[in-house]
């Protein structure tokens, strides 16, 4: 971990003047990342075997490290000048890889280092009550994958990566939502700083995850959306019932509204809510009958 580059990021990353210095900085170390990326190390044409998938996802989280920790302190601390910086690190890293061969397995995974970034910008942009900046990471990055233009939020989820099935046949842990459960260990060292309880971080994860689902049913306007741990029993799955009752109280002024997302309409958040109500319930259902 490079603590020169993320002391620098500090130095700047509240600074409304600081926009062309901080561009430079996280580009510098986008730009190293994307060399190893694309490098022979991750060739998407390998033969692709369920053991070498935790050796993938193990390097994405090494080298992926530096800049999600960057992007953390981004969300949580910068404001509108800086806020265009966030989305377009993200469309770079994803973009930088081509899909458009090898094998379909080595081509979801290489959406990882992507995942982390868009995880951490979330639990750092709620943990300051950045939502204006949630909303930016969201629906402001768009990358073109497998002949479609996506924003962020539709494609930058653990299930886009990795299914659970193909998980846990890889050796990763038996449980009901094994890839974000990953995305959870992997991001915990890197927004140590920025929440250093751990009852809170997860409480923050669940609650990014929460919204991650709920907007992508908003956008692509379909009675599915990527859940997280949160409808696990293991994790008592509280935090619809929490950000429902922050809903019921708030109308129009709930802080998300505001920042634009659901178009800033609470009558499109009640609609998506209803549809992200029925399938959140149907896929704890499913966790309920889970075996470990």
């Amino acid at each position: 971990m490079s603590d020169e580059f993320l002391a620098e990021v500090k130095q700047v990353v509240a600074d409304p003047t600081a926009g062309p210095r901080l561009n430079d900085l996280l580009n510098a170390e986008a730009a190293s990342l994307i060399v190893a990326l694309t490098g022979q190390e991750f060739d998407l044409g390998a033969a692709s075997t369920n053991e070498a998938v935790i050796g993938r996802l193990d390097r994405y989280a090494t080298l992926t490290g530096d800049l999600a920790h960057a992007m953390t302190l981004g969300a949580r601390w910068s404001g509108d000048s800086l806020r265009p910086i966030w989305p377009a690190v993200i469309e770079r890293i994803v973009s930088a890889v081509d899909r458009g061969h090898g094998q379909t397995l080595w081509a979801d995974l290489s959406l990882y280092p992507g995942v982390l970034l868009m995880y951490a910008s979330g639990v750092g942009a709620i943990a300051g009550g950045r939502y204006d900046n949630l909303r930016a990471n969201l629906l402001d990055s768009r990358m073109h994958f497998r002949n479609e233009w996506r924003r962020g939020v539709e494609l930058l989820y653990p299930a886009a990566v990795l299914d659970g099935r193909q998980a846990r046949a890889a050796g990763l842990p038996n449980t009901f939502t094994t890839v974000s459960d990953r995305v959870a260990a992997d991001l915990r060292p890197l927004v140590a700083d920025v929440v250093p309880d751990d009852a809170a971080f997860g409480r923050l994860f669940d609650r990014f995850e929460y919204l991650l689902g709920l907007v992508y049913i908003d956008v692509a306007k379909i009675e599915w959306g990527p859940t997280g741990r949160f409808v696990a029993d293991l994790y008592g799955g509280g935090v619809d019932e929490v950000i429902e009752a922050e809903i019921a109280q708030s109308g129009v002024a709930w802080a998300p509204l505001g920042a634009g997302l659901f178009g800033g309409s609470a009558a499109r958040l009640e609609e998506s809510l209803g549809r992200w109500r029925k399938h959140v319930q149907a896929v704890r259902n499913e966790a309920r009958f889970f075996r470990r």
